[in-house]
């Protein structure tokens, strides 16, 4: 389609622009060309006589997240979202590292990712995001917090790597749940003691004090009594 371009008077040059259009396409290169068209006795054509540019698609970025951040032993699996931005046109696999405190098996399950490191995640065609999950395994450990970090490896040429470039999970202790019962829950007076158990879930591998509020009716001395080796106050 012919068109013109004014090189106004005491000017060397004129400029005008051309601006690639982002797109969901997945698409070979492309190419613009601008020739200047003959003007016989107004001007001659010199060298280079013709500009091309060529549209290439994008190179998608890639980004990772973790939802939640922490989570507590058996609490439930984390969902760690893989996002692209760009074409969706044709899938995308993203290679990931793992590191961290935390021990595969032992403090974590994976699902959706190969145990392997590294590992890849692959985003499908029509989509923008792909998600694995990282489950805590609960244990009767007494742990300090550890931490389960996934990391996007560089691909250059498939795509960048955005912001975050890495998740970071990390496991708590579950905290224990502690219960009390009495067996039997009805005695006569003077008759034999009633045990009253405490108990607790989850890590058993350090010692838990368990506060209790003392109620009822009954006047402890004059009522009943209770063993100072077991209970304090």
């Amino acid at each position: 389609t012919p068109a013109s371009v004014t090189i106004n008077a005491g000017s060397t040059t004129a400029t005008f622009t051309v601006t690639p259009v982002s797109d969901a396409l997945t698409e070979s290169p492309e190419t613009v060309i601008f020739t200047i068209n003959t003007n016989a006795g107004v001007y001659t054509v010199g060298s280079p006589s013709a500009a091309t540019l060529t549209i290439t698609d994008a190179t998608p970025q890639v980004s990772i997240s973790a939802n939640p951040t922490t989570q507590a032993e058996g609490a439930g699996a984390v969902t760690f979202p893989i996002t692209r931005t760009g074409s969706t046109a044709s899938a995308l696999t993203v290679n990931l590292a793992r590191t961290g405190t935390a021990t595969l098996t032992d403090d974590y399950t994976l699902t959706g990712i190969a145990t392997t490191t590294p590992a890849s995640v692959t985003i499908n065609a029509g989509s923008t995001t792909a998600t694995f999950t990282v489950t805590p395994v609960s244990d009767a450990l007494t742990e300090s917090p550890e931490t389960v970090i996934f990391t996007i490896n560089t691909n250059a040429g498939v795509y960048t790597v955005g912001s975050p470039s890495a998740a970071t999970l990390t496991i708590t202790d579950a905290t224990p749940v502690v219960s009390i019962s009495a067996n039997p829950t009805t005695r006569a007076e003077g008759g034999a003691a009633v045990v009253f158990t405490v108990s607790r879930v989850i890590a058993t591998s350090s010692p838990l004090v368990v506060n209790l509020n003392l109620a009822g009716t009954a006047t402890v001395g004059s009522d009943y009594t209770t063993d100072p080796t077991s209970i304090t106050s």
